[in-house]
């Protein structure tokens, strides 16, 4: 490091330091995550003042609260396997070292560190050196990224210098419709409109001779290349650029933004509407206030949600909770994650006291922190509604089971309804199931089953009113054929709920009851077939014309010899359609340059063709062997490598890594680019079905004569309806995919002679395990 950058870093660090010691406590931690890099701040004696998230999680605690106040010198010792005495000197023993660290759980990684002092103080660079030879490589491999994640930005990024530009992406000339060679030519004030350049021109002076710490956000208008206003939010903080002091500026287009907040604010509508509907009670608190409250919390408590709204008191919550509720809400928002399960005792209008256990969550709701509070297990009518929740649950399980072992759609609902009657004998049930325009009616009356077809406009369709809401009638005021069907059978009362599945209305489930008194159980009915509904979706989806689930395995596999045999085709095609595709691609990227204006949409034409030559590199991967070159290889070093090419996702996804390799040397004898390609798919899987803050697993292991390789994600998992078929070729649940990841995947150790095994949960997560045959000892 040339020593003006060294005397350069110096002064940043104490500029740092000076603004930390003046700050308050969120200002300070503000300032630790705007860094970007992991940080330390230590007494001499090494004792930790302050840390930001990353550095946190590097050293590998779950909570900044569990390394405040612990030593720094010993976390290296413990690292290091050192003596205790070896930092004899305390953290002036490391100053302007750079040190290695061995993680012991994670032997794979290893840590440069920089130290800086000023006042007493000590500020920590950590940076990660793992597979790298020396700081300068790890240094350089981290600038090259930086690079990479500035170039690929969606929005637009500028690095602004003394000189001028230092850096600018391509969607920064576009905004302001130039090529990157023109911007380079450019001035920065020759973007500021004409009567405010000379302000302009005084304030960056100033920043960039007295070289001042800034971060500001604002709304600015600029001139674009032809002198027109472009109003922009814009972001700009202080940085040092190769070696020097600079601005990183952030410009997003208002009219993108405005487009963006319009899109937020309906899928905010969308999902406040979805709350409102919601079976369980819900309300949601921000600034120690109800901002809002669904129809089943209103039912429940009788209180309006104008009344929660209005009133300061908690006078829903029993007096006794409303201190530890305030308190778990508060630290709820400040580590913006689902952490805390209260029980606790709600109050009614009515001065009733309801038994219940409160779930708080974390959202972020119109830009503001909130906390989501529900309600999922109220004492309604004391003993009696937990008998109930036991009755529902156990004919759920019944349902799915059914669901799962049916080899056919009619079978399938007849043993439903067999399983509905045993339950429930004074009952008569009957599906009605949309299928293109036509009603597909299963029912069971007096212990025989019937199914007919009608055309939908032969059927009386009432008006959707919401997930779990159901509607209760008298039979003698209908004129449907089937209610006077019925009623002459003796049923006086009928109450119908609307199955939604796969985004969108499949049907109506209808029941009838003779005595009024049995109505009680409607509820009981309603909750039951709209939690099942998306089995019956997906069901329906998945068995258009009653097929069998019996030999979907073997299906599967032939489907993947079809793939072979029509290998020597699908390169001729692949050929054929590369060549035109190619040409397209290259006068696309023509005419961005001859017209900038269009910019957007000639890359939108240059990234569909790369999609579709994705689609077919990938179908390539199926429809021929794969297989190259075997040679002896560490699995550990397999999935490490893997693990480098996705790190980047797991940083802007905010995902945490927890690997635990139980066996150390284990190798396998494999094609390591093909076995690379098939493991990150199922990575890839794990990080895309991960939300912030949720942890992704990766062990290794052994069994039998095999390598254990386990991917274990907390994503939404997946419905055991699908679990049969996820390995299938084009098979796949999500939008913008091909469904051939998981499908490669499977060639690819099958052809290796391994063996891999999916599990999943709704809501708990997805565990893949991949086994390879060891090599012989």
């Amino acid at each position: 490091m040339k020593t003006g950058t060294k005397q350069d870093l110096k002064r940043r660090a104490q500029q740092i330091i000076e603004v930390w010691l003046n700050g308050d406590e969120y200002r300070r931690r503000r300032l630790l995550e705007f860094l970007g890099v992991p940080v330390v701040l230590c007494d001499i004696a090494g004792n930790i003042l302050d840390i930001n998230v990353r550095a946190h999680v590097l050293l590998g605690y779950k909570k900044r609260q569990d390394i405040i106040n612990e030593n720094f010198l010993s976390i290296l010792v413990e690292k290091q396997d050192l003596d205790e005495g070896f930092f004899g000197a305390g953290m002036n023993e490391i100053i302007d070292r750079a040190i290695y660290l061995k993680n012991k759980e994670e032997e794979n990684i290893s840590f440069f560190i920089d130290l800086y002092e000023h006042k007493g103080i000590y500020l920590v660079f950590l940076i990660e050196a793992e597979g790298y030879q020396d700081v300068k490589e790890a240094l350089l491999v981290i600038k090259q990224r930086y690079k990479s994640i500035l170039e690929n930005a969606l929005e637009g990024i500028c690095i602004i210098g003394k000189k001028g530009f230092l850096a600018v992406n391509e969607r920064f000339a576009s905004i302001f419709g130039y090529s990157l060679q023109e911007i380079y030519d450019l001035h920065p004030l020759d973007f500021i409109k004409e009567e405010n350049r000379k302000s302009m021109e005084y304030y960056l002076h100033t920043i960039m001779d007295n070289e001042i710490l800034v971060r500001e956000r604002l709304v600015y208008g600029f001139v674009n290349k032809f002198k027109m206003p472009v109003d922009c939010e814009v972001s700009y903080f202080s940085t040092i650029y190769e070696g020097q002091f600079a601005l990183q500026v952030h410009v997003r287009k208002i009219q993108d933004m405005e487009c963006y907040r319009q899109k937020m604010r309906y899928i905010e509508e969308k999902y406040r509407r979805l709350l409102y509907l919601a079976y369980e009670p819900i309300i949601m608190v921000a600034d120690h206030r109800v901002i809002f409250a669904n129809k089943s919390f209103c039912r429940l408590t009788g209180y309006t949600e104008e009344e929660l709204q209005s009133s300061a008191s908690w006078k829903w919550l029993a007096p006794e909770y409303r201190g530890r509720v305030a308190a778990l809400i508060k630290r709820c928002q400040q580590e913006e994650q689902e952490l805390f399960k209260l029980k606790a005792d709600i109050f009614t209008c009515r001065g009733e006291r309801l038994r219940s256990i409160l779930h708080l969550s974390f959202i972020s709701y119109n830009d503001k922190p909130a906390v989501i509070i529900s309600l999922p297990a109220v004492d309604l009518r004391s003993n009696e509604f937990n008998y109930s929740d036991i009755i529902k649950d156990r004919i759920e399980k019944r349902i799915l089971k059914v669901i799962a072992e049916s080899k056919g759609i009619r079978e399938a609902f007849f043993a439903i309804l067999q399983c509905l009657a045993e339950e429930m004998p004074d009952y008569s049930f009957a599906f009605y199931i949309y299928r293109d325009n036509l009603v597909h009616i299963y029912a069971r009356r007096n212990n025989k089953n019937f199914f007919s077809v009608l055309h939908r406009s032969e059927l009386e369709i009432d008006e959707e009113y919401g997930y779990g809401l159901f509607r209760e009638y008298s039979l003698k005021n209908s004129t449907c054929f089937d209610d006077r069907e019925l009623l002459a059978e003796g049923y006086d009362y009928a109450a119908k709920v609307h199955l939604y599945g796969l985004n969108k209305n499949i049907g109506i489930f209808k029941w009838a009851y003779r005595k009024e008194e049995e109505r009680s159980s409607n509820h009981i009915i309603a909750r039951i077939m709209s939690d099942v509904s998306l089995a019956l979706a997906r069901m329906l989806a998945w068995n258009k014309d009653d097929g069998e689930k019996a030999g979907r395995e073997k299906e599967k596999l032939d489907l993947l010899q079809r793939f072979t045999l029509i290998g020597d085709i699908a390169v001729n095609i692949a050929h054929e359609m590369r060549n035109p595709m190619t040409t397209i691609k290259g006068l696309a990227q023509m005419l961005t340059l001859e017209n900038p204006q269009n910019t957007d949409y000639y890359n939108m034409i240059i990234e569909e063709i790369d999609r579709v030559d994705d689609i077919i590199r990938n179908f390539l991967r199926l429809s021929r062997d794969i297989i190259t070159e075997l040679k002896e290889t560490e699995i550990s070093y397999l999935v490490d490598r893997v693990l480098v090419s996705l790190w980047d996702e797991f940083l802007t996804r905010h995902v945490n890594l927890i690997r635990s390799y139980d066996f150390s040397g284990l190798k396998v004898r494999v094609d390591q680019n093909q076995m690379e390609q098939a493991l990150r798919n199922i990575l890839c899987n794990a990080l895309e079905a991960s939300a912030p803050g949720d942890t992704v697993r990766i062990e290794i292991g052994k069994k039998d004569n095999f390598a254990c390789i386990v991917f274990a994600d907390e994503g939404e998992g997946i419905d055991e309806v699908y679990l049969e078929r996820v390995m299938e070729p084009f098979f796949t649940t999500k939008d913008n995919s091909t469904g051939l990841g998981l499908s490669i995947s499977y060639k690819i150790i099958k052809e290796h002679g391994g063996e891999i095994k999916l599990e999943s949960k709704l809501c708990k997560g997805t565990r893949v395990e991949v086994y390879l045959p060891l090599v012989d000892v």
